[in-house]
């Protein structure tokens, strides 16, 4: 297969092609890639956060491997450069892109440290930051154009995929055969699972095609690192199954690699497979219009039925239905809202200032010196007991603290629905014996 020369070979786009991290949309949804090309792939705040912390992990990391007794504390307060992709410094002005690296950073990036510890300890082989090659894994053969930049001459080269593991580790075994260990560090609230995470799979897998000739790999656990999620959430398989999980995924990239090449003008319905993996994280999801009708037919009545109440079946169905149909209103909503930010103007349709926001003093301290000039301290002041939570962070170590403890009370969580797969147990109601 050869891609056209609208690919911009010899730019990152072939690199960022196939992008292991965005493996959900492109597995499952063909079109994935050429409706997301040339839209622009916005970061906040948030992803510059986790760009520092992902520099930082990997530097205290790598001082781990040598031997260093280290921990993130070494790098509080001083500078990542270039937002987060530079060097760290110790800067007397912040110069422009430089994060402070904060508190918070720093006790994160130590509870990742502190679960990496023991498995770099007992590792025959760990790397941090390991670039994992997936071109042989996905796409062997497939050319793009080339021009070199020095002469001007124009050639055909193989399309490079590549992705970057946070940790990659070999682990001795009994039997003298090695577990690999894969992990990655997410700094979102939104929690991601280790099992079958088809990012952490492609990097299984290239990693599994450069080791199984220097090693006996029997076993495989994928490991997503999230500290403001709960921790690690661990995922064992085999390399025979992530295997099989290889030939789906090179057969799956190349329909996304053949539609691409067509371009968004040359897409088939065929090519358009819209769902709620595929459609999550989508650039082109607001616009595409396969999506709108996917999620409209879901929200249609089978009028055949002449039944007055859905049986359980019929209530799963329509239950595993709403994570589409969500989604879809919330893009919906997201695109109106642009639309007439525009100034566009759309029939029925306006905008108008919401609720106002919480009042409060233009300066709490001016108002607090008038009030205390005034005498009336009594009547514009008030003391309120710190919460439980509050209470532990400034008395935990504190001899009265354990008598405190015994007091604090937490009503039950309310139950809620989750997947056969959650590791919480099973809620059962209160029954008549119970109360008995």
């Amino acid at each position: 297969m050869k891609l056209k020369s609208k690919n911009t070979s010899g730019s990152n786009q072939e690199h960022a092609l196939l992008s292991p991290s965005s493996a959900k949309k492109w597995l499952n949804c063909p079109a994935a890639l050429a409706c997301e090309f040339g839209l622009p792939n916005e970061s906040g705040q948030a992803a510059v956060n986790g760009t520092v912390m992902h520099l930082v992990a990997e530097t205290v990391l790598n001082r781990v491997i040598k031997g260093e007794d280290i921990r993130a504390d070494t790098y509080k307060g001083v500078y990542a450069l270039n937002e987060g992709k530079g060097p760290i410094k110790a800067l007397v002005k912040p110069e422009k892109g430089a994060v402070l690296i904060t508190d918070d950073f720093v006790s994160q990036v130590n509870k990742y440290v502190d679960y990496c510890r023991p498995i770099i300890d007992a590792a025959e082989l760990v790397e941090v930051e390991s670039r994992v090659n997936l071109t042989r894994v996905l796409h062997p053969g497939v050319m793009v154009p080339f021009e070199d930049p020095r002469t001007g001459g124009k050639g055909e080269s193989p399309l490079q995929t590549f992705g970057t593991a946070d940790l990659v580790a070999l682990l001795p075994r009994a039997d003298g055969s090695h577990m690999l260990i894969v992990g990655d560090l997410k700094t979102g609230r939104h929690k991601v699972l280790a099992k079958e995470n088809k990012q952490m799979m492609l990097y299984a897998l290239g990693l599994l095609h450069k080791l199984k000739r220097l090693y006996d790999i029997t076993a495989v656990r994928l490991v997503i690192f999230q500290p403001y999620a709960g921790g690690a959430d661990e995922w064992d398989t085999t390399p025979e199954a992530l295997e099989l999980f290889g030939k789906f995924a090179s057969k799956a990239a190349l329909k996304a690699i053949d539609a691409f090449e067509r371009g968004k003008k040359g897409l088939k319905p065929a090519d358009f497979r819209p769902g709620n993996d595929a459609c999550q994280w989508c650039r082109f999801a607001e616009k595409c219009n396969a999506k709108r009708k996917s999620a409209s037919a879901e929200t249609e009545s089978d009028l055949s039925d002449d039944s007055t109440e859905m049986t359980l079946d019929q209530l799963k169905a329509e239950w595993d239905k709403l994570p589409l149909m969500r989604q879809h209103i919330a893009d919906i909503e997201k695109a109106m809202y642009a639309v007439l930010m525009r100034g566009e103007q759309v029939e029925g349709l306006k905008l108008v200032e919401g609720r106002p926001g919480n009042r409060s003093w233009d300066n709490a301290e001016d108002v607090g010196d008038l009030v205390s000039q005034w005498g009336i301290e009594d009547l514009m002041t008030k003391q309120v007991m710190l919460t439980p939570t509050e209470a532990e962070k400034v008395m935990k170590g504190h001899d009265k603290w354990d008598l405190l403890q015994v007091r604090i009370t937490r009503k039950p969580g309310q139950p809620s629905i989750a997947t056969a797969d959650d590791k919480r147990p099973a809620w059962t109601p209160v029954s008549d014996e119970d109360l008995a």
